[in-house]
């Protein structure tokens, strides 16, 4: 069977472009696997929930988006965290109502944070790193841990 010159050439093109896109993975699998190893110890379920019910037992209410209304909410030195609830319907983030799985902390020089408890894991908001998330959660649990 006879190639053209082009035809082996795109035949070449795609191998290459194939085997880019399987090394890649291969990094950014590692990369995740060496991430979660370095963050599980403070960017935890525990950790999450630890957050999360001080700011539903001592924290206060406050909007900061135009989609739920008095978000639980809690003010810290350098950030605040706010809790959304789990079901979109609770606009008035009503306890009663359904759980609060999210968490979005806001830092004034850096923007916004997000991360989510899944049921069994946590996921990381995409324009979030887990690094500097991990970062805040260590600060939050340290104030926290400080005011009780």
């Amino acid at each position: 069977m006879k190639f053209s010159n082009i035809t082996l050439s795109v035949i070449v093109l795609i191998l290459l472009f194939i085997m880019g896109y399987l090394i890649s993975l291969k990094y950014t699998s590692t990369q995740s696997t060496q991430m979660s190893q370095k963050t599980d110890k403070i960017l935890s379920i525990t950790s999450f929930r630890q957050i999360k019910e001080y700011i539903l037992t001592h924290g206060d209410r406050k909007i900061y988006s135009n989609r739920y209304n008095d978000n639980p909410h809690i003010a810290l030195k350098d950030m605040d965290i706010y809790l959304n609830p789990d079901d979109w319907h609770n606009l008035n983030c009503d306890p009663e109502l359904s759980d609060f799985n999210e968490m979005v902390i806001y830092v004034k020089r850096s923007g916004y944070y997000g991360v989510k408890f899944d049921g069994s894991k946590l996921v990381v908001d995409e324009f979030t790193k887990p690094e500097e998330l991990e970062k805040l959660f260590k600060k939050a649990l340290l104030e926290i841990e400080q005011s009780s």
